[in-house]
């Protein structure tokens, strides 16, 4: 008797493990005009991908799972545009949907409303900033205002920017330190006004579950990348497919030029396309000489990149990965904007980041001067 009341025991406490076991929980109530499926989705990179779905019954739809560190996911329905982004860890989710994402009401978790918090007060003094710059650009479109006032206008700008929003951003980093949502926060609005070690040091005192997730990985690899990839260093290479599908690998491009620019453009990317002709009277004049140029596309519609290149007409080697900013060079050479390109030399040294116009022009006739 004693045996049974002991297995029992053990029984019970077996299945109390397994219920208290961490895992997340999302209970969802939707209108009666939301139906079909829900998509979660979890960020890579600089995209969601969806790695479960489920399809709403009754008004109801539910997701259950378990995962190794909170991070940020994304709600998306069948029938609605767009993506709701959220916190998820291990624990319990009330969603509430109306008739739009934007609308959607998500509680629950340490860091969801932390999150919420934070994107509703950065919207409101981004609104504040666009009326703003509408006040500014007011000013200097106006004929009879003074250089002072004008002046003045682009300062009131920049100390709202600097005191206001940015400051906002600052002490939330300094606050929340375990949130896998402060990286992006950190990158979107306060990576501009650091340099490299400021921007190291801060990264340094996320907790290693920060550093772990999506975004907090990112931001490390693109620090180690900004080192790596800075002028006085060797390049890193890296392989695209060009438009015959043939592998091109710019160690192969540089072994066989004087020098070699890499641009980093799409064609989406008007700025992009607004300094093409600037390069096509760059690569007539210096190519004789030993330069060579290499279009390197971060489009991920091959149609649209060849409708682009169709356009522009380029004399030069084209590649591209189509993996948008998923691209190993975007990786590698820590491009976080473009266009933006680099200069290497043949003995496949760095020798530019970011050069356009005269300044580009200055640096290839410095080198292929000492060549000669």
């Amino acid at each position: 008797m004693k045996k049974s009341i002991a297995g029992l025991m053990l029984f019970a406490l077996f299945l109390s493990c397994k219920e208290e076991a961490p895992h997340y929980a999302i209970k969802g109530k939707v209108s009666s005009n939301v139906t079909g499926k829900v998509y979660l989705n979890k960020q890579e990179g600089y995209k969601f991908k969806k790695v479960d779905s489920t399809t709403i019954k009754d008004n109801i739809f539910e997701f259950e799972g378990v995962v190794n560190l909170p991070d940020i996911y994304g709600l998306s329905f069948e029938e609605k545009n767009g993506l709701k982004r959220f916190c998820l860890e291990n624990t319990n989710y009330q969603i509430l949907v109306s008739d739009t994402i934007s609308k959607l009401k998500i509680e629950g978790g340490t860091f969801q409303p932390i999150m919420e918090s934070f994107t509703k007060k950065m919207r409101a003094i981004e609104v504040e900033e666009r009326d703003m710059v509408k006040r500014i650009r007011a000013v200097w479109g106006d004929d009879d205002a003074s250089e002072e006032d004008k002046k003045n206008a682009s300062n009131e700008l920049d100390n709202f920017r600097n005191n206001v929003k940015v400051a906002y951003a600052k002490t939330f980093i300094t606050e929340n330190k375990s949130s896998p949502f402060t990286p992006s926060v950190l990158n979107t609005y306060v990576r501009n006004y650091l340099d490299l070690d400021q921007l190291d040091s801060i990264y340094k005192t996320f907790t290693d579950a920060v550093k772990q997730s999506n975004m907090g990985s990112k931001l490390g690899t693109s620090i180690t990348n900004t080192r790596l990839s800075a002028e006085g260093n060797p390049f890193l290479d890296f392989s695209v497919t060009d438009p015959d599908g043939n592998t091109i690998k710019l160690s192969d491009v540089v072994k066989d030029n004087k020098l070699v620019f890499v641009d980093f453009w799409a064609s989406w990317c008007g700025p992009c396309r607004m300094i093409i002709p600037s390069l096509k009277e760059t690569y007539t004049e210096y190519h004789p000489l030993g330069l060579e140029m290499f279009a390197v596309s971060y489009d991920d519609s091959d149609a649209k990149w060849r409708k682009a290149m169709e356009e522009e007409n380029f004399s030069w080697i084209n590649g591209s990965n189509l993996k948008g900013w998923n691209c190993p060079s975007a990786t590698l050479y820590a491009v976080r904007g473009i266009p933006a390109n680099v200069l290497i030399t043949n003995n496949g040294i760095i020798v530019g980041k970011n050069l356009f116009g005269e300044k580009l022009k200055q640096k290839i006739e410095e080198y292929l001067k000492n060549e000669d």
